[in-house]
This record gives structure tokens, C-alpha cells and sequence, in this order.
């Protein structure tokens, strides 16, 4: 980690779980250790429900524990420096988060770095009511407080939905890469985001 970054580390830390409330959503705040069993249930059912069918019974069960386990997600909210839950609570329920990782190296693009924003989240029943924009605009808040030059993810190209999404959020495809799931190849797209 260069100078520019160091500064960067500790005030991500001392940020903590600040909040604040959306009339549309409730509360948008960092998780805390306690939210991990809610994480967990919330991404293992919602991949569930929208990639399922890309996933052998064995590959989705193998997939879903090592990605969404208790004990994983609440080891990555107990060390809280590289990487952040931002959750949208309304009325004392997860309806969504967003898993975000500090400075690192964009897939496929040489040289570029910013926040990866690896999963966006939404319970079906809040999907298309403005919470997974809310939940990008506080990524995009937070990308800034820390000095982030852009955010990046990547994304499935049969998502067609969430690509819709993250273009209305000003993301642009940038490259193809390869993606598969232990049935079927069907690759992702790279899409990223300068942050002003």
C-alpha cells in the first residue's frame, strides 16, 4: 500500500457502521458481526432464486456455502479494513446489501484499481422499488470518502436486468471475460465507474 493509500485504511475503519435513513428504504449503514446470519440467509437465497438453474444441485450447494457461510461473512465483518457490507434495514429487516472491497486490482484491465463492488443483493420482493440504486449511490458516496478513483464489478451478460441497472449508475462495459458455472459457460462482462 503506497502513501496515498495509508491514510485511506484508517479512516475507512474509524468510519464504522454510520447510517442514514431513505424514506424509500429505511436505514442504509455498514453490517455489523450481529447482520451475518441475515447476510448469509439473504445471498444464499436470493443467488438461489436468480442463477440456480446455471448450477448443478452439488455445484449450487457447494457454491452457496463457500461464498455465503455464517462463519465466513462474519470474519470479513469482524476484520472490517478491506472489505464493507453496506445493508439497506427497513423496519429491523436486511432487504439488500452491497459487498465492497477497498483498492483492488480491476479483472482483466491492467493497471486500473478502485472499489470492487463484488455483490449486490436485493430480497425479490424489493427488487425495481429503488433499493439496489439507493444501495449504489452509497457505494458511490463511500468510494469517494476513501479517495477511490472508480468502482468496478463484474457481472453475468444474461443479467440483463442488473446490467440495466448499473448503466443507469453511469457504468460502462469496459471487457469481456470468461465465466462458468460447473453446467454451462456464459461469461461476464467487466463494467466500471469513474467517481467525481
Amino acid at each position: 500500500m503506497g502513501p496515498r493509500r495509508a491514510g485511506f485504511a484508517r479512516s475507512w475503519r474509524e468510519r464504522g457502521a454510520e447510517t442514514r435513513y431513505d424514506a424509500g428504504v429505511g436505514i442504509i449503514r455498514y453490517a455489523s458481526p450481529g447482520d451475518a446470519e441475515e447476510i448469509a440467509e439473504l445471498g444464499t437465497s436470493t443467488y438461489a432464486a436468480h442463477f440456480g438453474e446455471l448450477w448443478s444441485p452439488q455445484g449450487l450447494a457447494a457454491l452457496l456455502a463457500s461464498q455465503f457461510s455464517v462463519e465466513r461473512i462474519r470474519g470479513e465483518l469482524e476484520e472490517g479494513d478491506a472489505i464493507r457490507y453496506v445493508v439497506a434495514d427497513r423496519e429491523g429487516e436486511l432487504v439488500g446489501f452491497a459487498k465492497i472491497w477497498r483498492d483492488r486490482p480491476v479483472t482483466a484491465l491492467e493497471g486500473e484499481r478502485g472499489l470492487w463492488l463484488q455483490q449486490l443483493y436485493l430480497r425479490p420482493r424489493v427488487t425495481g422499488k429503488g433499493i439496489g440504486s439507493v444501495l449504489l449511490h452509497a457505494v458511490g458516496g463511500i468510494a469517494e470518502q476513501i479517495g477511490e478513483d472508480r468502482i468496478w464489478l463484474d457481472v453475468l451478460r444474461s443479467s440483463t436486468g442488473a446490467i440495466r441497472l448499473y448503466e443507469r449508475h453511469g457504468f460502462v462495459h469496459r471487457i469481456q471475460i470468461p465465466w462458468a458455472s460447473d453446467l454451462r459457460d456464459i461469461g461476464m462482462w467487466v463494467m466500471t465507474r469513474l467517481v467525481r
